[in-house]
């Protein structure tokens, strides 16, 4: 008996629908066939996978892309033109507004997101990387590396009470992570809050001990010189001696081992 299921193989290559869209390339018009795919692709737009079998649009020489990132593709790209238009006349207002919408309704590509927030953060545009990270957590409100980064944006800004939320957060998916933890320590240090700093180094430096020695000493160093800034001498003391302890056990007596660090916030 045929298969006559909407799933046939023998429609796979088989056009079943052309669209013209404006625009596509500066202001040429491009015809896309919308077919069943006979292999797995990867669209054009969000780059991610369409498995064999499935509609796709199709244009030789270019590849494939979902409908649905088509649509959205074209929406996109009539908000870009808007941009240049308001950029013309130096219309700042719909500058701005044009921008957002072209962003917020172009198809969502998480890796080019991500590489327009980490550029704008580290040429310390704080404000302009969270806006990026913002639309990556829309629709990946789990993933902990842009949580985290948008964090360190407002810890930048010295919006310190939204960088601890987004460390917290980050905390919940990933509670043992080395990198979040020290953030977090560091952050308190900035706020004056020592003791939840002092903590939070502690546990640190349980996390690294037997497993870095390095890691250990480094925060165990912080310890040192938190104790030391809040007066905490005979803390600071006994922190110390664990320090050269482990730099016993793992190293032998060496009189110009470098301890690094400090903890600077």
């Amino acid at each position: 008996m045929s298969n006559k299921t909407p799933l046939a193989t023998r429609k796979q290559g088989i056009p079943l629908k052309r669209t013209t869209y404006d625009n596509q390339v500066g202001t040429a018009s491009l015809t896309w066939i919308l077919i069943r795919i006979k292999f797995q692709g990867s669209c054009i737009h969000c780059e991610e996978t369409i498995p064999e079998n499935s509609l796709a649009e199709w244009h030789k020489g270019i590849g494939v892309r979902h409908e649905k990132c088509a649509k959205q593709y074209e929406e996109s790209e009539k908000y870009k033109r808007f941009v240049y238009d308001a950029a013309l006349i130096e219309d700042v207002e719909h500058f701005t507004e044009f921008l957002k919408l072209a962003f917020e309704t172009q198809p969502f590509n998480e890796n080019q997101l991500a590489r327009y927030g980490g550029y704008l953060f580290d040429t310390y545009e704080f404000e302009s990387a969270i806006t990026f990270y913002d639309l990556i957590l829309k629709k990946r409100p789990k993933a902990v590396y842009a949580i985290v980064t948008k964090g360190a944006a407002y810890a930048r800004l010295e919006k310190y009470d939204k960088a601890k939320r987004y460390y917290n957060l980050a905390l919940k998916y990933r509670p043992f992570d080395i990198d979040i933890l020290d953030r977090l320590q560091r952050l308190h240090f900035k706020m004056g809050n020592y003791k939840k700093s002092i903590t939070l180094l502690r546990k640190l430096a349980l996390l690294s001990y037997k497993e870095n020695g390095p890691a250990y000493v480094s925060f165990q160093k912080k310890l040192v010189d938190t104790y030391y800034h809040i007066g905490e001498f005979e803390n600071a003391i006994k922190a110390n001696q664990k320090i050269l302890k482990l730099i016993d056990d793992l190293y032998g007596h060496h009189l110009d081992f470098n301890i690094p660090g400090g903890n600077d916030g």
